[in-house]
């Protein structure tokens, strides 16, 4: 397989680093932003606060840096908000439930890869250390965010993957590939259409060795 051949080191420095924005820091701090569009929180929501980097657990797949940046909607850092992500894993599971996989007999409850939190720093900015996420039936790929102020969820939203980047590591590399092909692009996905742009990332190269993902939101300045 051409995965295989490539490896993981030869993989992700030909894919090199994808960066996801609504827009750049100067542009945000130049305009009005417009808000991020809330979505569904899903099935697979666990309030753990489990505050970390690093979300692998020794799972595989491809290393993926998330920073997400939350600003207001007049472009201003939010400071010391606790942003959670979670996805699922190279095979579609999500840890914490059981019910998983294509035959829905695989259990991962008690545990917690691919799921953590972080506090904005000064910038507005978490970071985080996880892997691509795989895809499970009727779903595009996707990662999940929440923002919380004090007690409160300002913003639950979902942002989406480049189709063709997925694709190529669906088919390309072991531990995403599966008997059957997934069934849901961005473009047909119920959620990420009501969305809208506000959550699509779009992709470009940077030197580097590890697959580098960002992302703008801006949230109601009452999140402050």
């Amino acid at each position: 397989m051409a995965g295989e051949a490539i490896g993981r080191r030869g993989l992700l420095a030909a894919i090199g680093a994808a960066g996801l924005g609504a827009s750049t820091p100067g542009a945000a701090a130049a305009q009005k932003l417009p808000l991020t569009a809330q979505t569904t929180e899903g099935p697979y929501y666990l309030d753990l606060a489990n505050f970390r980097t690093d979300l692998t657990d020794g799972r595989e797949g491809v290393p993926l840096d998330v920073r997400l940046r939350v600003l207001d909607a007049a472009g201003r850092p939010l400071r010391g908000l606790r942003t959670d992500l979670w996805h699922c894993d190279a095979q579609g599971n999500y840890s914490g439930f059981g019910g998983q996989g294509d035959d829905r007999t695989r259990g991962f409850e008690g545990q917690a890869f691919l799921r953590g939190s972080q506090r904005t720093d000064r910038d507005g900015q978490a970071t985080f250390a996880t892997l691509y996420p795989g895809w499970y039936a009727g779903r595009t790929t996707h990662i999940h965010v929440k923002v919380h102020h004090r007690e409160r969820a300002v913003l639950t939203t979902q942002f989406f993957l480049p189709d063709a980047l997925s694709e190529f590591l669906y088919t390309q590399v072991s531990s995403y590939q599966r008997a059957r092909l997934r069934d849901t692009l961005n473009s047909a996905d119920g959620i990420a259409l009501r969305a809208g742009d506000t959550v699509l990332g779009r992709c470009a190269r940077r030197a580097g060795a590890t697959s580098r993902c960002s992302r703008w939101w801006s949230t109601p300045p009452r999140a402050r």
